[in-house]
C-alpha cells in the first residue's frame, strides 16, 4: 500500500499529478504516532478485561512496582463522574489487596487492608485522552518506618506519599485483573489501549524508570540484552552505580570507576531477573496471553502463570510507515521527488507549488527522528548529501523558511538525541547543508540570516555539541564562505581572488553585512570552546588577512580578531606569536583606508599589552619592527592625524579600548606608565616627515602635553625617557629652533620644559647624570647648528640663482659673466651678506661707505667669519639685511647668563658700530671662499714708505684692541661709553697712513677700524665647537704675486690638524706653540696677530659665566698700483686653522 502511494506522487507528463500536495500532508502524518506498533485494546464493554491466574503470595519484602503505557480512550464523556475505570485490581477472595482507578482525570490507588477499611492516594495529574502515558506505581516498603508510594509518569515524580500500604494475609492472591475489578461491571472497565505490562518485586528507582521511558512505548522484552530496544540509550542510561531504593536516582560511577565495575541499571539481569510477570502484546494466542517473564525467574504462581482475555479485550499488531518504508527500500525511495520541484503543479498555467519542498523535507526529517533504523539508512547513503545536491539544482525559491525549520528542528533533535548515529548523522548535516554556501547563498535575507543566526546563538548553546562538531574544519569552512560567496566587495580585480555566488541574485550589501556578523559571531563562538584557540584555526583568519586587499572585506574580521585578542589572551597571545601574526598586522598598515590601519594597530595593541617583556623584545626587536611602523603609516597618508595618534598612545600607554576614538584623548593618569616606550619615537618620526598643517601642530602639542604629564606624575617614566637611545635627537626635532609664530613658540616651550624635566631628574636622581648632559649638549648643538646651515644654504643658494649664468644662451653675453658656482659669489661684485641680528630679532640696516676700488679681500678667522668686503664704485651702496636669526631659545636650557652677558656686549658694539662709519661687515656660519680671476698680479716694490706705513698700522692695531678691550668691560658692567677722544684719534690715525701712501706713491689700504660687534653664544652652536667671534681688520700689508704662488704651491695643512680630530695628547699642545708652527710656514711680509687665551680675559674681567676668547685680529694689505685688483690669500689657511683651533677648545 505504501509502495502504491509513493507511486502516485511520480511525476506525469512532466507534471505533478493531482493530489500530490494532499498525499504528503497524509503521509507526515504517520511518524507522528508516538504509540507502541503493538498493544491490548480494551474496548470498554462489560466483562471485557484481563484475567492474571491466582497468586500464591505478593512480593512485599523488597516492594513491589507496576508498570505499564497506556492511553484513555473513552467511548463517551457523558457518564464520566460515574465510570471508574480500573487501571489494575490485585486481590484476595476477602476482598483485601491493591487496586488503582481513575476518577475523571486523576487517578487513585487504594490500599485494602480489611474488607471495606484500607488507604487511599489521589495523583494529582491530568491524564488527557487519547495520549499515551508510561505510569510507574512504585510501593517502597519499610521495616522500621512508614512505607511509601510513589507514583512517575512518563519518567518524572508525579507523585509521592506516605501510606501503610502493606497488606497481611497468608490467603492467594485469586482475584487479580488488568483494566477491571472482580465485578466487571460496566462502569469500572478500562476502556482504552495498553503496552506490555510489567510488574516487578522491587522497588525500582527513579533514575530506572527514567531509564525504562526512554526505551519508548515500543520496547516489550525482558531487560537481558542492551540491543533489544530499537533506540540506542546514552551511556549515562545504561550504566550506573547500582539499582538504589526508590528513595532518588542512585549515583553515578566516579569519573576513577571503569565501566565494568560499575553496576548497571538495565541491563545488569538485576531488573530482569526481579520480573513477576510480563505479559506481552505479540506473546498472544488466541485469548490466551503467554506469561513471558524470564523462565529462572521466582515463580509466584499457584499453578500456569498464563493470563486470558476475556471477551473482546484482542491483542493488535499494526506495522508503522517506518518498518513499512524499510521494505520497499528505506528512506531512499523519496530521494527522486527532489527533482521534480521545479516542475509545474498545474499544466493548466504551469505554476510552480513552493510548498512541496518543504512538506517532503518534512515528512523525511520526521523519518529520521522517530526510527533509529532510517537514521542508519540516511547514513549509508549519504542521504543530505544526496538532498543537498538535489537543491541546488532547483530552484531557490523552494529553500523557504519552512525547508529551514525542517533542517534546524532535525539539528536539534540530533543534538539532544545521543545515540550512536546521531553523532554521525550530525556531521553529515552540518557540513552538507547547513555549512554549505552554495546553498544558501542564493535564498530570500531572511532565509540566510535566520540559519546564522541560529549558529551563532542557538547551535551553540548545548554543551554537548562541542565533541561533535569538528573544530579545526569548521572553522576553515567558515572562513572559505567569508572569503568565496559572502564578501561585500568582489575580489577579483584587487586580490585576484575567484568569487562564487555570482549567478543567481545575491543578498544587498546590507544584508550581507548582517549575515557575516553572525558568521563571524559563530567562527568566534567555536574557536574558543575547549582547550582555547588551535593554531591551525587563526592561521585561517590570518591567511584571510593577509589575501584578500578590499577594506570593506577585512574590517570586520579585523574587528573579531581584535575581540578574541582581547577576550582570549592566554590563548591567543602564543598562537599568534607562533603564527607570526605581527607580519599579518603590518600587511594591514598598508591599506588605503585609515579605519583598517587604526584597527591594525589596535590589534598589535592588544598583542604586545598581554605580552611578556622577552615575548616583546623577541618579535619587535630583531627587524627593528617600531622603525617600519612609522614608515608603514606614512605610506598611504601625508600626515599624522588624531586617531592615529590617539592609537598610538594607547599602545604606549598599554590601556587599549575596542573602540577607536577620533576625538581628544582623556588626560593620562598618575599612574600611567610608559610601558611600549618606542612608540615616543615613532610619534616623533612621523611628525618630523609629516605635512606640516594646523591639524599635525596641535597633535605634536598633544604628545608633547601627554608625555609632559606622563613624565611630570610619574618618575619611572622619567627613567624610561633618560635610558633610551639618543633620545634627546627626536625631542629637540619637535621645537622650532626659529620659530615663526606665537604657536611654534609655545611648542618649542613644551619642548624646553620636558628638556628641563628630564635633565634635573638625571643630575639629581641617577647615578651618571652628567653624561646626559653631556650627550644633550653635544645633539643639541648638532642640531642648532645644523638649522643655522640650512638657513646659510639657502640663502647662497638664493643668491646663486640670481647670479647664476649657465642659462644664458648669447656667448658674448656669457663671456662677459663670470663663472657661477653654488657659493654664488661674483668676483666683480663679491658682496658677502650680512647675517647679523641683534638679540631683540630686529633686523638692521647698514648703511656702506664707498671705498676706493679696491680687491675684495676675505679673510678665514674663527667662526662665525668677519669678513670685510669693499663695494666698486661704480656701485651704489648696498642695504643687506641679517637672515641669521636671533639668538636660539634651544640653548636657553644650558643657561641664560652667559646669553645674557653676550648679548649686552652685542647691543654696546652695535651702538658703537653706528657712531662709526663703517665698511662691510659679514657675519656667516661657514667659510665662503672667493673666486680668484686669473688675471697676472703686477708686483710691486716694497719701498721704505711701505715699511713704515706698514709699522703705523701695526700700532694702530695695538690701539684698537686695547680700545675694544675696555668696550667690553663697560658693556659687560652696563655702562658703554664711547669717547669722541678715541674716534678723533683713529681718523687722525687713518689721515697719517694715507699720508704716506700718497708720500710714497703705492696702493695702501688704509686702515678703518672696525667696531667688534660680540654676538650672542647661542646664536652659532655646532655638534663639535662653540664658535667665536673674529675681526678682519685691514691692514696696510703689501703682498706680492710672487708670495702669493709660492703660498698655493706649498703643502696645505691638513684638516685633521683641527681641534676635532686631535687626540687627548695631541689637544694639551699650546695653541701658541701650534700658532708658532703655523706662522713659521708663512712668508716673511706676513704675520700673524698675537692671541691671547680666553681664561686670561675671563680673569681679567671677572666674568665667570661664560668662557669668552680674545679674538685675533689678521692684518692684511693690498695692492692696487694698477687697474687690475688683485687678492691676497697668503695668510688665510693658517691663521683660519689656527682660529679654528682656538674657537673649538671650550675651555
Amino acid at each position: 500500500e505504501l509502495k502504491l502511494l509513493f507511486g502516485t506522487m511520480k511525476a506525469v507528463n512532466g507534471k505533478w499529478p493531482r493530489h500530490s500536495t494532499k498525499l504528503l500532508n497524509v503521509l507526515r502524518q504517520m511518524p507522528q504516532r508516538n504509540g507502541p506498533d503493538v498493544f491490548f485494546s480494551f474496548p470498554g464493554k462489560k466483562g471485557s478485561a484481563m484475567v492474571l491466574p491466582p497468586l500464591a503470595r505478593w512480593p512485599y519484602e523488597n516492594g513491589f512496582t507496576f508498570t505499564t503505557w497506556f492511553r484513555l480512550d473513552p467511548i463517551n464523556s457523558v457518564n464520566i463522574e460515574r465510570e471508574k475505570p480500573y487501571l489494575y485490581c490485585f486481590k484476595t477472595s476477602k476482598g483485601i489487596g491493591y487496586s488503582a482507578h481513575f476518577v475523571g482525570n486523576c487517578l487513585v490507588l487504594t490500599s485494602m487492608k480489611i474488607k471495606g477499611k484500607g488507604f487511599q492516594h489521589c495523583v494529582k495529574y491530568e491524564f488527557q485522552p487519547r495520549k499515551w502515558y508510561m505510569i510507574a506505581i512504585v510501593y517502597i516498603y519499610n521495616r522500621w518506618t512508614k512505607s511509601e508510594i510513589k507514583c512517575l509518569v512518563n519518567g518524572q515524580l508525579a507523585s509521592s506519599t506516605e501510606m501503610a500500604w502493606f497488606v497481611s494475609t497468608n490467603d492467594p492472591f485469586d482475584k487479580c485483573y488488568i483494566g477491571a475489578t472482580p465485578e466487571l461491571d460496566e462502569e469500572r472497565v478500562f476502556c482504552g489501549q495498553m503496552s506490555a505490562i510489567y510488574l516487578f518485586s522491587e522497588a525500582l528507582s527513579t533514575h530506572q524508570i527514567c531509564a525504562m521511558h526512554r526505551l519508548g512505548p515500543g520496547y516489550k522484552c525482558q531487560f537481558r540484552f542492551d540491543n533489544e530496544c530499537h533506540l540506542s540509550l546514552p551511556d549515562n542510561h545504561k550504566r550506573v552505580s547500582g539499582p538504589g531504593t526508590g528513595d532518588g536516582p542512585s549515583p553515578g560511577p566516579g569519573p576513577g570507576m571503569s565501566l565494568h565495575a560499575a553496576k548497571t541499571v538495565l541491563y545488569d539481569g538485576k531488573l530482569s531477573s526481579a520480573i513477576v510477570f510480563m505479559y506481552n502484546p505479540v506473546a498472544t494466542d488466541s485469548q490466551l496471553c503467554l506469561q513471558s517473564a524470564p523462565k529462572g525467574n521466582t515463580s509466584y504462581f499457584v499453578h500456569t502463570p498464563h493470563a486470558l482475555m476475556l471477551q473482546d479485550v484482542k491483542a493488535v499488531i499494526t506495522h508503522s510507515i517506518h518498518s513499512t518504508l524499510n521494505s520497499i527500500g528505506g528512506i531512499q525511495v523519496l530521494f527522486p521527488l527532489f527533482s521534480q520541484l521545479d516542475l509545474p503543479y498545474d499544466s493548466m498555467d504551469g505554476r510552480r507549488d513552493p510548498t512541496l519542498c518543504s512538506k517532503l523535507l518534512g515528512f523525511i526529517c520526521e523519518l529520521v527522528e522517530s526510527s533509529a533504523t532510517v537514521q542508519q539508512h540516511m547514513i549509508q547513503n549519504r542521504g543530505f548529501l544526496v538532498i543537498s545536491f538535489m537543491l541546488q539544482r532547483s530552484s531557490r525559491e523552494h529553500l523557504t523558511l519552512e525547508v529551514l525549520g525542517s533542517f534546524l528542528g532535525l539539528t536539534k533533535y540530533l543534538v539532544t538525541c545521543l545515540n550512536s548515529n546521531s553523532e554521525l548523522l550530525l556531521k553529515q548535516l552540518l557540513d552538507h547543508v547547513l555549512f554549505n554556501p552554495a546553498l544558501w547563498i542564493y535564498t530570500p535575507a531572511a532565509v540566510q540570516t535566520r540559519l546564522y543566526s541560529y549558529l551563532a546563538t542557538e547551535f551553540l548553546a548545548d554543551t554537548q555539541i562541542y565533541s561533535t562538531v569538528r573544530r579545526v574544519s569548521t572553522v576553515l569552512q567558515t572562513v572559505h564562505t567569508l572569503k568565496y560567496y559572502y564578501w561585500v566587495v568582489n575580489p577579483r580585480a584587487k586580490s585576484g581572488i575567484t568569487p562564487k555566488g555570482l549567478d543567481g541574485p545575491r543578498p544587498a550589501q546590507k544584508d550581507i553585512l548582517g549575515v557575516r556578523a553572525y558568521i563571524l559571531l559563530f567562527l568566534k563562538q567555536l574557536m574558543m570552546v575547549g582547550q582555547g584557540v588551535k593554531e591551525d584555526e587563526l592561521q585561517s583568519i590570518l591567511n584571510y588577512l593577509s589575501t584578500v586587499r578590499e577594506d570593506e572585506n577585512l574590517h570586520d574580521v579585523v574587528q573579531t580578531l581584535i575581540g578574541l585578542m582581547s577576550d582570549h589572551p592566554a590563548a591567543m597571545v602564543p598562537a599568534f606569536d607562533m603564527k607570526h601574526g605581527v607580519r599579518t598586522v603590518f600587511k594591514l598598515l598598508a591599506s588605503e583606508s585609515q579605519l583598517i590601519r587604526l584597527q591594525a594597530l589596535k590589534l598589535l595593541g592588544f598583542f604586545l599589552s598581554r605580552s611578556t617583556h622577552k615575548r616583546k623584545y623577541d618579535v619587535m626587536s630583531p627587524h627593528n619592527l617600531y622603525t617600519l611602523l612609522a614608515e608603514r603609516l606614512l605610506l598611504n597618508e601625508e600626515t599624522l592625524t588624531l586617531p592615529t595618534y590617539n592609537v598610538l598612545y594607547e599602545i604606549m600607554t598599554e590601556h587599549i579600548s575596542q573602540q577607536i576614538l577620533y576625538t581628544r584623548h582623556p588626560e593620562p593618569e598618575s599612574h600611567f606608565r610608559l610601558e611600549n616606550p618606542m612608540i615616543l619615537k615613532v610619534v616623533a618620526t612621523l611628525i618630523r616627515q609629516s605635512k606640516q598643517t594646523e591639524q599635525l601642530l596641535e597633535v605634536k602639542k598633544l604628545f608633547l602635553s601627554d608625555m609632559t604629564l606622563l613624565c611630570n606624575n610619574n618618575r619611572e617614566n622619567r627613567r624610561t625617557v633618560l635610558q633610551m637611545s639618543v633620545w634627546q635627537e627626536w625631542l629637540i626635532a619637535m621645537a622650532y629652533i626659529h620659530p615663526k609664530s606665537s604657536e611654534e613658540q609655545k611648542t618649542s616651550d613644551m619642548v624646553y620644559s620636558l628638556f628641563r624635566m628630564l635633565l634635573h631628574h638625571a643630575i639629581k636622581h641617577e647615578y651618571g647624570g652628567w653624561r646626559v648632559w653631556v650627550d644633550t649638549l653635544a645633539i643639541v648643538h648638532s642640531k642648532v647648528s645644523y638649522e643655522e646651515f640650512k638657513l646659510q644654504f639657502a640663502q647662497m643658494y638664493e643668491h646663486y640663482e640670481r647670479q647664476r649664468s649657465d642659462n644664458i644662451t648669447d656667448p658674448a653675453l656669457r663671456q662677459q659673466r663670470p663663472i657661477s658656482t653654488i657659493s654664488g659669489w661674483e668676483h666683480q661684485a663679491s658682496r658677502p651678506i650680512l647675517t647679523y641680528q641683534n638679540t631683540n630679532g630686529e633686523k638692521e640696516e647698514i648703511t656702506l661707505r664707498e671705498p676706493e676700488p679696491l680687491c675684495s679681500c676675505e679673510r678665514d678667522t674663527e667662526t662665525p667669519e668677519m669678513s670685510v668686503s669693499p663695494i666698486p664704485g661704480e656701485q651704489p651702496p648696498a642695504v643687506v639685511e641679517s637672515s641669521v636669526p636671533a639668538a636660539s631659545p634651544a640653548l636657553s636650557i644650558l643657561g641664560s647668563e652667559t646669553a645674557q652677558s653676550v648679548g649686552s656686549l652685542q647691543n654696546g658694539l652695535e651702538e658703537e658700530e653706528e657712531e662709526e662709519d663703517t665698511l662691510v661687515v659679514t657675519h656667516t656660519g661657514v667659510i665662503i671662499t672667493e673666486l680668484f680671476t686669473e688675471e697676472p698680479v703686477r708686483q710691486v716694490p716694497k719701498t721704505e714708505a711701505d715699511l713704515e706705513s706698514a709699522e703705523t698700522v701695526e700700532e694702530d692695531k695695538e690701539e684698537d684692541f686695547r680700545e675694544v678691550e675696555e668696550v667690553v668691560e663697560r658693556e659687560e658692567e652696563g655702562k658703554v661709553i664711547i669717547e669722541k677722544k678715541e674716534v678723533e684719534e683713529d681718523n687722525k690715525d687713518e689721515e697719517e697712513v694715507k699720508n704716506d701712501e700718497k708720500d710714497d706713491e703705492s696702493t695702501v689700504i688704509s686702515a678703518t677700524e672696525i667696531p667688534l660687534p660680540v654676538v650672542n653664544v647661542a646664536d652659532e652652536i655646532s655638534d663639535s665647537d662653540e664658535r667665536t667671534l673674529s675681526v678682519e681688520i685691514e691692514s696696510s700689508e703689501v703682498v706680492l704675486q710672487s708670495d702669493v704662488s709660492k703660498l698655493i704651491e706649498r703643502e696645505i695643512v691638513d684638516s685633521d690638524t683641527s681641534e676635532a680630530y686631535l687626540t687627548p695628547t695631541e689637544r694639551e699642545n699650546d695653541p701658541v706653540v701650534i700658532s708658532q708652527s703655523i706662522s713659521d710656514k708663512l712668508p716673511e711680509s706676513v704675520h700673524l696677530p698675537e692671541t691671547r687665551e680666553s681664561g686670561e680675559d675671563d680673569q681679567e674681567h671677572g666674568d665667570s659665566s661664560s668662557d669668552r676668547a680674545e679674538l685675533p685680529v689678521v692684518s692684511e694689505s693690498c695692492s692696487n698700483e694698477t687697474e687690475e685688483q688683485s687678492c691676497d690669500i697668503t695668510n688665510v689657511s693658517p691663521v683660519s686653522e689656527h682660529s679654528e683651533q682656538e674657537s673649538k677648545d671650550p675651555s
